[in-house]
């Protein structure tokens, strides 16, 4: 959220319009609030997160997808880090998801 503060509302809401251009209803999507907050930590960067967001919706369909938000933040994350968690579950719990 503080990424978002720090944006400020007019560049949200035309991130809001640019992300409905690019795919119809993109805001509408469960996972909006964490692409949205992705996009202003990259506008903060200098990066230009519109053409951030239409690459990414450019290297594959989007229609057969659940979350298309959630598909699209995962896309512009070359690292496939960003919503990876703090680091390996505490030693107790891995021998039970085994």
């Amino acid at each position: 959220m503080a990424a978002e503060h720090a944006l400020g509302t007019d560049r949200l809401e035309a991130l809001d319009h640019a992300a409905d251009t690019i795919h119809p209803d993109l805001t509408e999507s469960p996972a909006y609030p964490v692409l949205r907050q992705h996009l202003a930590l990259i506008a903060l960067t200098g990066a230009d997160p519109v053409a951030a967001l239409r690459a990414a919706a450019g290297k594959r369909e989007l229609d057969t997808a659940d979350d298309p938000a959630a598909v699209l933040d995962w896309r512009l994350d070359p690292t496939g880090a960003h919503s990876a968690g703090t680091g390996r579950w505490p030693g107790h719990l891995d021998s039970r998801t085994r």
